[in-house]
């Protein structure tokens, strides 16, 4: 099984937004997408992709705010567009951060069963956590 994404390749940024995304057998992936374009989850990706799928998914962010993940097809990258309505306060955005950096604490350990080039993934994505105002 492989992860995938669903974009419309016609829309005019040059990230577009993911519509849909799952897994199934790699030689299934080209058929996830009906009128629109499906690809494999770049491996480089793996964890901002993993990570945006626990966000979109969190029930920590309930109905407050609008999570989008958008995938560059030129640079095969993804990212989280994060929408928050002017109503959501500071302290939520803080506390919703904080869970996610201590979630993901593990990965920043001596010991952590990842590779050098995931465990600098992941210390980009917690970085850009930080930089959430």
């Amino acid at each position: 099984m492989v992860a995938f994404i669903v974009y419309d390749p016609d829309h005019s940024a040059s990230a577009k937004p993911v519509t849909e995304y799952g897994d199934c057998p790699a030689e299934d992936v080209a058929d996830q997408g009906g009128s629109l374009t499906s690809v494999a989850v770049p491996e480089s990706q793996m964890a901002t992709f993993q990570n945006a799928v626990a966000l979109i998914e969190s029930p920590l962010w309930a109905d407050s705010t609008i999570r989008t993940l958008n995938f560059n097809p030129a640079t095969e990258t993804l990212s989280l567009s994060i929408l928050s309505p002017s109503g959501m306060s500071e302290r939520t955005v803080d506390a919703i951060r904080t869970q996610l950096l201590a979630d993901s604490d593990w990965t920043q350990l001596a010991d952590a069963p990842l590779t050098p080039a995931k465990q600098a993934q992941w210390a980009t994505y917690r970085q850009e956590l930080r930089d959430i105002p």
